[in-house]
Order: structure tokens, then C-alpha cells, then sequence
């Protein structure tokens, strides 16, 4: 069903329950742009005053749709989507760095354990060399002593063999300090062989973790973007509410509560790297980690219509209660209150109509969101939003022929929307429009400033049977 609450002319501050498609502007009709929502409703009447008492519940949320592409994708889908692809490129981009700094790692410490093993062995084979030499010395200085002794004994002169004596005993001492010198070297090396073998071991596993996850990023990013949003499956997302509506003398009141849920996501700066890190590693997150979410919201509205001479005056005020009651956590709404007045006028000529309605909204704690630029509710022009729109209607040819144009005016945020319109009904069952739009923005902070070059004309045609 679609419910409508609120005394507005399709402009409302109270009409929660159902969500709206903005995927097409094509069609701006208030109803056609509802989504119907699966409600149990119920309403009692009560013999005076003409009081009704009504209940609606919803057991899902269906919520705002947008397009994701194209020219009407608004300028929030678009500033969301480059900052995942971003945090994603920038993940991914860190894995690739990852993957050469293992890479270069591995190859230089493989270098290093090759070559201090080669100089080890070097040296293992220089000491040895060295062992062997001494061994030498040692057997030419035991000859020479039995020499000189053999001289001695028999008197002879021991000048030679004594001078090669000494030379053999320092080529010993010598060989004694190079053997001992390769010794340390070859275990220096040996350490150094082993250390690097490590290194290159350690470095092989990290490059085995970053080329996987590289290999898993790759395989998961096409999904991420149909995993960012919470599930809404579920009955946690339900909605109710009730509203009492009655007349006294020409007024015609209403009293509404509802407890739901915005329609349009909060985003959370904090958790957008974490979730991107977890799903491109896993092709899964927790709810929680979601760096998006619809926040919890309870209405209270006040209601009014009578008519004031010839003007139907009508009006409603909401105060928007959320988990954020004083403002300070930037990823949640803060409260706010919204409110909607104006009047409609048959006009003395051509069978016209005029209706004017001022539209608008203030956050309040706003000075809580301006310490943060990320803060969902964070606006650089300000926390009052208000709009004034304008229609007027006429019709010629006993209703054949029917004229109207709509204007819209964002007061703080200099937007200006035209909507031209001319309906022909050559027979009960056939509808010919021609329709338009045409948007103009102050500046970038406007609230239209996407859709600055979207002004469009369209044709249509409209047959029951």
C-alpha cells in the first residue's frame, strides 16, 4: 500500500512509511514516485468529533531508490561510489606495493645468503689450507731441530739451519693468525648466509600472503558494491506507528508518532578502509563493519487544515528524534525538526488554480556537526533547508486542454526548478503531455548542482482500456 499522512499538498513532512524511486525524473508525481510497502492498517472511528485512530505497520523497509549511472545519479551516490573506489584502488594499490617490496626483499637477501655462502666456503678452504701449511711447518721444524742438534753434536756450523729455523717458526705464526682469520670469517659469513636465508624466508612468505591477497582483492572487488548496504531482510527494519485525526468547527487536526528508519543511508567514514580490507581479503563482512547504515528515527507530528475566507490553508511540523540526541556522534543523524505550511486559491479566471507551499528543516546541535566535515549532517551553507514551491493549474475546452507549471525555490541554496506541463485529452481514455524541466543552480553548493545540465522536454502518451 501507499499511506499518505499530513495535510500537505504531495509535499509532507510526515509521511514516513513509504519510500521514494528516484531513479527516473521523468515522472514527478508524488504518488508515482511512493514505492508501495507490504502494511497491516487498521482504523477505528469514533462517533465524534469525526476522530479516526489509525495504525500502520510495515514488517520491511523498502527504501529510496536512486540511479547509480547515468545523468540523474545524484551527487551523494557519486561522491559514495569514488570514495570506495578510491579506498579499494588504494587497498589494492598497497597490495601490489606489498608484493614488490617482497619481491625486491626476497631477491636481495637470496642474493646475500648465495654470496655469504660462497665467501664461507671460501674461507672454510682458506683456513683449512692454512691448517695444512702449519702441519707442514710443523714437521720442517722438527727436522731442522734434529738437524741443528745432529750439527752441535758433531760440530759443525748451525748458522743455516737455525736461520731457517726462525723462518719456519714465524711462517707458523703466520699461518696460525690467517687460519684463525678465515676461521672468523667463515663463521661470520656462515651467520650471515643463515640470517639472510631467513630474511629470504620471511620475505617469501609475505610475497606468498600479498600475491593471495592481491589474487583475492582481484577476485572480490567486482562485488563489493552489491554488499555495502545492510540487510534489510530482516525484522529489525520494521515500521509502526499511529495518528489521530478530527475536525473542531472548520479545523481539522492530526496527532501522528511513527518509529522507523530514514530512507537514505548514514555513511561512516571510520569503517569504509576496514570493511574494503575485509571483504577484498574474505568476499564477506559482518553487519556491523558496514560502513553504511539507515538510522533509527521517531517522528512526532502536528497536523492542521481549515479554510481561512477563500484559501485552503494547511500545514504540518515534525520533531525527528534519533539515537544521536545531543549531536556528537558524526555517523548518526542528529534530531531535527521539519515543517510544511501553505494554501491553495481557486483564481477568479480560466478555471485556475494556485498553490504555494514552504517546505524546510533545521539540524539541530549543528555547531557538533561543523567539527567534523564528514559528519552526516555536516552543510557548509547551514542547518535551515527551505524550499517554496509553487504550482498553478488551469484548464480549457471543458478539461480537454489542461496547463500547469510548478516552481520550486531552495532559498538558502539558490536552486530554481521550472516544471512546464500541458495535458490533451481528445477522449476519456487518451492522454497526450507535454512536459518539462528546467534547473538552475546558484552555485556548486545547491542542492540540485548534479543535475545543473539535466533540464529536459518529453513527450507522452496515456491510454486506459
Amino acid at each position: 500500500m501507499k499511506v499518505v499522512w499530513g495535510k500537505g499538498d504531495k509535499l509532507h513532512v510526515l509521511d514516513n512509511f513509504n519510500a521514494d524511486d528516484y531513479s527516473d525524473f521523468i515522472i514527478p508525481d508524488y504518488l508515482d514516485r511512493r514505492i508501495s510497502t507490504p502494511m497491516i492498517r487498521a482504523v477505528y472511528s469514533l462517533p465524534f468529533a469525526n476522530m479516526n485512530i489509525e495504525g500502520v505497520y510495515t514488517p520491511l523497509l523498502p527504501v529510496d531508490r536512486f540511479a547509480t549511472d547515468g545523468r540523474w545519479t545524484p551527487a551523494q551516490v557519486s561522491a559514495l561510489t569514488g570514495a570506495a573506489t578510491s579506498s579499494a584502488a588504494l587497498y589494492v594499490k598497497k597490495l601490489v606495493t606489498d608484493c614488490e617490496t617482497a619481491r625486491t626483499g626476497l631477491a636481495a637477501a637470496t642474493t646475500i645468503a648465495k654470496s655469504s655462502q660462497l665467501q664461507a666456503a671460501a674461507a672454510s678452504a682458506a683456513a683449512t689450507e692454512y691448517g695444512n701449511k702449519i702441519t707442514e711447518y710443523t714437521s720442517v721444524i722438527a727436522q731442522l731441530k734434529a738437524g741443528i742438534a745432529a750439527a752441535t753434536a758433531a760440530g759443525q756450523d748451525t748458522t743455516e739451519l737455525e736461520s731457517q729455523l726462525q723462518q719456519a717458526t714465524m711462517a707458523i705464526v703466520h699461518c696460525t693468525a690467517e687460519k684463525t682469520a678465515q676461521e672468523k670469517a667463515a663463521a661470520e659469513y656462515t651467520s650471515a648466509a643463515t640470517t639472510a636465508a631467513a630474511q629470504a624466508a620471511e620475505y617469501q612468505a609475505k610475497l606468498t600472503a600479498a600475491d593471495t591477497a592481491y589474487t583475492l582483492a582481484l577476485n572480490n572487488v567486482t562485488s563489493v558494491a552489491d554488499n555495502i548496504y545492510p540487510d534489510l531482510w530482516t525484522l529489525k527494519y520494521s515500521q509502526f506507528g499511529t495518528r489521530a485525526t478530527w475536525t473542531l468547527g472548520q479545523v481539522d487536526m492530526g496527532l501522528s508518532y511513527y518509529y522507523g528508519w530514514y530512507k537514505q543511508p548514514s555513511f561512516n567514514a571510520s569503517k569504509l578502509n576496514n570493511f574494503l580490507e575485509t571483504y577484498l581479503a574474505n568476499g564477506e563482512v559482518s553487519e556491523s563493519d558496514k560502513f553504511l547504515a539507515y538510522d533509527r528515527k521517531q517522528t512526532f507530528g502536528l497536523e492542521m487544515s481549515s479554510i481561512i475566507w477563500h484559501f485552503n490553508v494547511r500545514g504540518e511540523f515534525a520533531y525527528n528524534l534519533t539515537d544521536d540526541t545531543d549531536g556528537t556522534d558524526p555517523w548518526v543523524h542528529n534530531n531535527s525538526i521539519a515543517w510544511l505550511g501553505g494554501f491553495d486559491i481557486d483564481l477568479p479566471f480560466w478555471n485556475a488554480n494556485l498553490n504555494v507551499q514552504e517546505t524546510g528543516s533545521f539540524i539541530l546541535n549543528g555547531d557538533e556537526c561543523d567539527k567534523n566535515t564528514m559528519d552526516v549532517d555536516y552543510n557548509k551553507t547551514g542547518y535551515t533547508n527551505n524550499k517554496i514551491v509553487a504550482n498553478v493549474t488551469t484548464s480549457f475546452l471543458n478539461d480537454k486542454v489542461a496547463p500547469e507549471v510548478t516552481v520550486m525555490y531552495g532559498i538558502e541554496r539558490g536552486d530554481l526548478v521550472v516544471m512546464p506541463k500541458l495535458a490533451f485529452k481528445p477522449d476519456q481514455n487518451l492522454t497526450l503531455t507535454a512536459s518539462g524541466m528546467y534547473i538552475h543552480c546558484a552555485d556548486e553548493d545547491s542542492d540540485f548542482y548534479a543535475w545543473r545540465k539535466n533540464s529536459f522536454v518529453s513527450i507522452g502518451a496515456n491510454y486506459q482500456f
